[in-house]
């Protein structure tokens, strides 16, 4: 475990048999949603100055923002398929590793609730726009990689202005971070994938150390 101002990372939470079971899994689940910025009807805009162009004032788009599979909502109800409480037990059981590693580093989250499991999807067409999870400040998300697509593919974090992170997607790390930090995923390398987990929780955080 290791620590970026207001971001946790971890290493190495479940094994690469594990991963290739959730991913089997998700490859064969019903629910998958098409992201997008709804700025556009067919496409998405991108104004995010780190995307090749932008900068240089030109009309940049993409297809679309990763693809989204929702098996867990305390908000909105969800599909009814069969496979969901599976993944959802494999989402509770990382969530909760990560959560005992940060403990005993003196950060902790009691009376814990559950608020929702996504499952994320980007192929290389894919660019996901810098957002945050929640406004309020009692919420922390994780997100957990679940293959390695490179060190330029990965997650982008904006901690304070403009002192941003890049971590990595790299398959059984994970980051966890207050959810009203400003986030987004990359793309895949070309002609590749990237998956990734995230999950959102409510809690009375406290840091002891």
């Amino acid at each position: 475990m290791d620590r970026q101002e207001d971001v946790i990372y971890f290493s190495n939470i479940l094994t690469s048999e594990q991963n290739s079971v959730i991913l089997q899994l998700l490859r064969e689940t019903n629910g998958w949603e098409i992201g997008y910025d709804q700025r556009g009807s067919d496409c998405n805009i991108i104004d995010d100055p780190m995307y090749p162009g932008v900068s240089e004032g030109k009309h940049c788009y993409t297809s679309d923002a990763g693809f989204l599979l929702k098996t867990y909502d305390d908000n909105k109800s969800v599909r009814l398929e069969e496979s969901y409480a599976e993944l959802n037990g494999f989402a509770k059981f990382i969530m909760n590793i990560c959560i005992d590693r940060a403990s005993k580093a003196g950060y902790n989250y009691p009376n814990l609730k559950l608020w929702r499991i996504f499952w994320n999807y980007y192929s290389s067409a894919s660019h996901g726009s810098l957002h945050v999870d929640s406004d309020l400040e009692n919420f922390t998300s994780i997100v957990y990689y679940l293959n390695s697509t490179g060190p330029d593919y990965g997650t982008r974090v904006n901690i304070i202005g403009d002192k941003e992170y890049f971590y990595e997607s790299k398959e059984g790390n994970s980051i966890m971070f207050p959810s009203n930090t400003l986030h987004g995923g990359t793309g895949a390398p070309h002609h590749k994938q990237r998956w990734c987990l995230n999950v959102m929780f409510e809690s009375d955080f406290e840091k002891k150390f």
